[in-house]
């Protein structure tokens, strides 16, 4: 008897403990999912990754990667724009260094050239030289504003003096200076003059004259003829005559490099020999 009260009061108190959970299982486990007592076999609440950087797109397999345009070469020439060159306020350019005494054929002198502004100081500028008689060399600027330049007399010739011209090329308005140097040269030598022997004009050798003509008494003909060299060449001598046994010939002239001439026969000729 003991035995079996004692299962009815255990089988009772599960049966009141029961309604306490609320819940339909009967078989859920005692303990709810933040009891301490919960089974230590739970995995734990791993923590969410952080978003990174997103990745550049890779392009689709099989497909090329876009190539750079190709920029076809121009046939036109590609034009040098000329440098831009800064004026310059130069107001006067001076020179030293002129020789006092004139220079010989083959002789030099040394100048110095100075390119002033409106205050009288030196201001770096690009310098010109020409010269008439004679050479000049380029000038060099051994410090801004102030050049140098060679001038030589030439070897031989007739000038007395020659004129060395200074212009500043970048100025803001045309700055120059022309500088006379005097000169004493030698005179070129004279060329022996050669005698030549004078060409002689062809000969004539012999007259050629055209067909066979017929000539009426009392009549005018034209006869054609030229003048031949030894070669066979036509040629134009400076004076013609033609006379015949009988008859005579009027208004002989040049026609194209041969020669026509008017013949009038007389009375009772019969072949008539013509001569040049």
């Amino acid at each position: 008897m003991r035995s079996l009260i004692l299962t009815a009061l255990v089988s009772a108190a599960l049966a009141l403990a029961l309604p306490a959970f609320a819940t339909d299982d009967l078989l859920a486990p005692l303990v709810g999912p933040d009891d301490p007592l919960a089974p230590l076999t739970s995995e734990p609440t791993k923590p969410k990754p952080k978003p990174g950087k997103p990745k550049p797109a890779k392009p689709a397999p099989g497909k090329p990667k876009p190539k750079p345009p190709v920029v076809e070469p121009s046939d036109e020439p590609e034009v040098d724009k000329p440098p831009v060159t800064k004026k310059v306020n130069a107001e006067r350019i001076t020179v030293r260094g002129v020789p006092p005494m004139a220079l010989k054929s083959g002789q030099s002198a040394t100048l110095t050239f100075r390119i002033l502004d409106g205050a009288g100081k030196p201001i770096a500028a690009e310098l010109l030289l020409l010269t008439n008689v004679g050479t000049i060399t380029a000038a060099v600027e051994v410090n801004p504003g102030v050049f140098t330049a060679t001038y030589a007399a030439p070897a031989s010739g007739h000038d007395t003096s020659a004129v060395v011209h200074a212009e500043v090329k970048n100025a803001a308005r045309p700055t120059s200076f022309d500088t006379k140097i005097m000169l004493v040269l030698t005179p070129p030598e004279t060329q022996p003059i050669i005698a030549t022997e004078p060409k002689h004009a062809p000969r004539p050798a012999r007259v050629a004259f055209g067909d066979r003509l017929q000539a009426t008494a009392g009549k005018t003909s034209t006869v054609r003829f030229q003048i031949e060299d030894e070669d066979g060449n036509p040629i134009v001598p400076a004076d013609l005559k033609l006379r015949a046994d009988s008859g005579r010939f009027e208004n002989v002239r040049e026609e194209g490099g041969s020669f026509v001439a008017d013949y009038i026969a007389e009375d009772g000729a019969g072949e008539v020999t013509v001569m040049a």
